[in-house]
Order: structure tokens, then C-alpha cells, then sequence
């Protein structure tokens, strides 16, 4: 979010914007790659030409992804940091993070967050529209009649017209929302002297004021119940502080704002968590793992990819967009599931891998044993990799391939090899590769719901601030927290390691004497479970949310 890693995203989508239109310019002069057979392409030329570009597109995703999500994580703070601070309903009460893709800008101009607003349609077009414009950009010629009936005829790679033209204004977009961005980011500031990093940072950033007074007996609250307690109390930042402002009542107009319900789910569980979301997309996997050497051994199927030349782009990047979401969601609970389980060390608390950039989560989870996290970790890079692989994929003539192997060189088959710009060693790979990452991520999506998703272990999602301090409302460690708001992540770990406790997720004796649920110390009184109030031992919670 500074100005150096900003302005290199500018430029980046600047230089990629000229370097296509150099291509083009360059191709219509002399194509980029002209061959008889595979085998004559240089293996530089080939990889250049074969996976460079769609390298190239991905990794610009990811680029722009790493910035948008820590603009969505710490808006609040920004809103808050503001003069005269921001109403719960615009602050510590709204969540970007796990909201789906599409809706996000939407959601942020509702809320007149412009920021969000434009990093979300930024990242939007980067990982969507330039992955699947960059693979229908490069063409192979003649078409596929004339090559297939003459394997041996020259071809050559060609920069399509229309399709390039576009990429280069969806580029010029993105560079040009790149810098409303810098300069939104450039000329505000966040009120943040800490870091903001899990349960601690939060921690941290409520004990100096009396903030935690407004979440009286809302310790199994729903988010819509949070939303009418607090929709119109102000909040601001003060010296890295978050407390109310009592005394900048909200105007007639934000009140009428902010009357309606709240966009956050009542389902204590994510989506992506539950058999409503998870089943559909492990079957949408199973799917395309069906669909990708359907479409490239049987002949009736080649109209799909010879008609719309990014289709299998588009669905490549549509698994992308929900194992992003099924990341989003274990990354947020990970960490309360810790310690729903009881006695955890302290570093939960400052756990926090919605935090961590893209590749991290993965090496993290491995380091910490957290075998879940790293498995989807792995499975996002895996993920930006299958889009590689299908874009290569896409334009290539398997049943050529397979007759070649049947057969073994009769009747010309390895000749017809030479139509395309596939050699045998890459295409059997990619298929290899693209068909076992499809299979791992629809085994991890199912080994995710049956040790994360079929138990519900949280009152609540813990998905945005309000319903954090919630939970540690009335919790005995908020004491080991004073003066520790301006703390680095590491000097919080050292700190809390320091004291030697362990925390849990569970039924407590507060500091007002009374029993709350949520986040404290050990020893707590009973572990949290679902349809049970141990505040009220003497008849079972009624719990109202209808559970997916």
C-alpha cells in the first residue's frame, strides 16, 4: 500500500500495455515464431511463446491481489482515522474479505469506499479479463482444417487484432484506476502506529478506551444482532485507540442509511465451509476434470475452444475465483479453531494469515503444522498454475497425440504431431499436471469440509472487528494488553510468550463476575458447543439461524 510497490503496479500495467502493442506492430510485420515442426522452435522461443504470456498474466494478478486485500483489511482503521471517525456500520461492522468477488466494489461504493472500489475492480480485471484476453491474443495459422490435412506446412504465431486492441484498453483501466488508487492512498492517513495483525492486535487497540462497554451480553450475538446494537454509534481512531464518540451523534441521513440489515451472513459458518458452497464446486472440479480431455481428444468438442478461444481460460480462472474463497474462509477461522480446541499457545492470538501475501500462507501452515492451511495455501499457487497449463492446453489436438501413442508411428499419425505448436514431452506433462492438480484440489475441498466444515465451532463468523470484540468483551486477558497498541507483530509474540498462558475458545468468568462466551485465558469453564448456553445451564440455547 505505499507509494513504491504502487507505482510499480502503474508502470508494470503501462509496460505490459506497450509491450503488447509492440508485439502486435511486430507481428504483422514478421510473425513471432514461424515452424515447420514443434522440434524447430528454440527452446527459449517456446517457452516465450507457449507459457511466458499467460506467466506473466497470473503473476500480475497476484501482484495486484496482495495489494487489494490488505486495502480491504484495513479500511476500517482509514474510515475510523478520519475526522469526526466512522458509524459502526461503515467501520468496524463491515466485511470485504469474504465477500464474493463481483460484489465487492459494489459493496464499497455503498459504503462510499472508494478505495476498495477501485484496488477490488483493479484486481477484478487483472485476474480475470487479462488472463482470458492474453489467451486469445497469440493465434496459430493456417487453421486447424489446413494444418491438420498438411501437418507440414509452415505456421506461424500471430497477434490477433481485435483481441490484443482490447487487452491493451483493459491494461490502460487498470493502470489508470492504479493510480486513483495512489493517489487515495498517498493523501490519507491510517491512524495505525501497531500492527493490526489477529486477535491481539484488535486486543490491543480496545483497552484504552471504553469501547467494550457496547458489546454488553453479545457474546453469541448474530452479526445482524451487532449490527442494531451498533449501526449508529461513531467510533475513531485515537493514538492507534479505537473509542466511541458519544458525542458526534449521526445525522438523520446516515441514520436512514443504515436502517436495513447488514450484508453479513447469519450463518456461523463461511460459505465456502458448508455443503452449500463446497459440494457444488468439488462437482464443478470433478467437471472440468471430465470436460479438459473431453475437449481435447474428441472431435465434436474442438468447436468450443475454435470458436471462443478463452473459454477454458475463463473456467480455469472461475475454480481460481472460489479455491480463493475457500482459502479466504479457512485462513479467517483457522485461528479460533485453534482455540476452539482448547489450550493454545500463545502466538494464536496473533495469528493471522489473512495478513500473509500469496505463497506465504502455504510455507507458514507447513512451519506451524497447520496442515489444512498449508494444503490450500499450496492449492492457490497450484490454482495460478492450472490457468497456465489449460491456456497451453486449450488449442491443441490430444486425439493426435493419443493415435501416436496407440499406434506407434503407423499410418503417418507422428506427422500429424507437427500441426500444432504441442510437442509430445509438453503436452503429455501439462495434461499430467493440470488433470492431478484438478484431482488434489477437489480431495483437499472435501478433506477441508469434514475436518472444518462439518462441525460448527464458532458462535459467529469472526469477519470483521465488531464481532472480534465481541468475543473478548469481558475476557481477564485483556489486562496483559494495556500499552501494548503501537507493538510490532514479533514484539506482541515475544510478549505474550513472555507471560506463558494459554487461550481457548470457550464459557468464562469475566471481569464483571458474570459467565461469557468467547476468547480468554486457561483455565476456562467449558468449551463452547453449539445449541448450549452455559451462561443459562438450566435450559439449552434457542438457536434460531438455519444451518446449511
Amino acid at each position: 500500500m505505499r507509494w513504491p510497490y504502487l507505482l510499480f503496479l502503474i508502470l508494470l500495467s503501462l509496460g505490459f500495455a506497450v509491450g503488447v502493442e509492440i508485439l502486435y506492430r511486430s507481428a504483422r510485420k514478421k510473425p513471432l515464431v514461424t515452424f515447420h515442426s514443434p522440434s524447430d522452435i528454440p527452446p527459449l522461443d517456446y517457452f516465450c511463446v507457449k507459457f511466458l504470456p499467460m506467466i506473466s498474466a497470473v503473476t500480475y494478478g497476484v501482484l495486484w491481489q496482495i495489494t487489494t486485500y490488505d486495502v480491504m483489511r484495513l479500511e476500517a482503521f482509514y474510515q475510523m482515522s478520519k475526522p469526526g471517525g466512522a458509524l459502526a456500520a461503515e467501520s468496524i461492522n463491515v466485511d470485504y474479505i469474504t465477500q464474493f468477488n463481483l460484489l465487492r466494489p459494489f459493496r464499497a461504493l455503498w459504503h462510499r469506499h472508494y478505495a476498495v472500489a477501485v484496488a477490488t475492480t483493479a484486481a477484478l480485471f487483472a485476474n480475470t479479463l487479462v488472463p482470458m484476453l492474453g489467451a486469445a491474443c497469440l493465434r496459430l495459422t493456417p487453421d486447424r482444417e489446413t494444418r491438420m490435412n498438411n501437418p507440414g506446412v509452415e505456421k506461424s504465431v500471430l497477434v490477433h487484432h481485435v483481441w490484443s486492441r482490447l487487452l491493451i484498453v483493459v491494461l490502460c483501466a487498470i493502470a489508470f484506476l492504479g493510480c486513483i488508487l495512489f493517489i487515495q492512498l498517498t493523501t490519507r492517513r491510517s491512524g495505525l502506529l501497531g500492527d493490526v495483525r489477529g486477535i491481539a492486535g484488535i486486543a490491543a487497540m480496545a483497552t484504552a478506551a471504553h469501547i467494550l462497554m457496547d458489546f454488553r451480553d453479545m457474546d453469541v450475538a448474530t452479526h445482524q444482532d451487532i449490527h442494531n446494537r451498533l449501526k449508529h454509534h461513531r467510533y475513531v481512531l485515537v493514538n492507534s485507540s479505537i473509542a466511541p464518540d458519544d458525542n458526534n451523534p449521526p445525522t438523520q441521513r446516515e441514520q436512514d442509511r443504515h436502517n436495513k440489515a447488514n450484508h453479513l451472513s447469519r450463518n456461523a459458518q463461511p460459505m465456502m465451509l458448508r455443503k452449500i458452497g463446497i459440494f457444488p464446486f468439488v462437482v464443478f472440479l470433478v467437471g472440468f476434470t471430465v470436460l479438459l480431455p473431453a475437449v481435447l481428444f474428441v472431435p465434436r468438442l474442438r468447436v468450443l475452444t475454435e470458436s471462443v478461444p478463452w473459454l477454458m481460460t475463463a473456467l480455469a480462472v472461475i475454480i481460481k475465483f472460489n479455491w480463493t474463497a475457500l482459502e479466504t474462509d479457512v485462513r479467517m477461522t483457522e485461528p479460533y479453531y485453534i482455540l476452539w480446541r482448547r489450550h493454545a499457545p500463545p502466538k494464536t492470538l496473533t495469528l493471522d494469515y489473512k495478513a500473509m501475501p500469496f505463497g506465504l500462507v502455504a510455507v507458514k501452515g507447513a512451519m506451524n503444522r497447520h496442515w489444512v492451511v498449508f494444503c490450500v495455501g499450496f492449492g492457490t499457487v497450484l490454482a495460478e498454475i492450472l490457468t497456465v497449463l489449460v491456456t497451453s492446453l486449450a488449442t491443441v489436438e490430444g486425439r493426435v497425440f493419443m493415435n501416436a501413442l496407440v499406434k506407434n508411428g503407423e499410418s503417418g499419425e507422428e506427422e500429424k504431431i507437427n500441426a500444432g505448436q504441442e510437442t509430445v514431452p509438453s503436452f503429455w506433462i501439462s495434461l499430467v499436471l493440470a488433470l492431478g492438480i484438478l484431482i488434489f484440489m477437489a480431495v483437499t475441498g472435501i478433506v477441508v469440509f469434514f475436518r472444518r466444515g462439518r462441525h460448527v465451532f464458532l458462535p459467529r463468523q469472526p469477519n470483521t472487528i465488531a464481532s472480534v470484540l465481541a468475543y473478548i468483551h469481558q475476557s481477564k486477558m485483556l489486562v496483559d494488553f494495556e500499552g501494548t497498541a503501537k507493538f510490532s507483530n514479533s514484539e506482541m509474540v515475544e510478549w505474550l510468550e513472555r507471560i506463558n498462558k494459554t487461550y481457548g475458545l470457550g464459557w468464562f468468568i469475566g471481569r464483571d463476575g458474570q459467565r461469557h462466551c468467547g476468547v480468554d485465558e486457561e483455565e476456562l469453564k467449558s468449551g463452547w458447543k453449539r445449541g448450549f448456553n452455559y451462561a443459562d445451564a438450566t435450559r439449552p440455547w434457542e438457536d434460531s439461524v438455519t444451518w446449511l
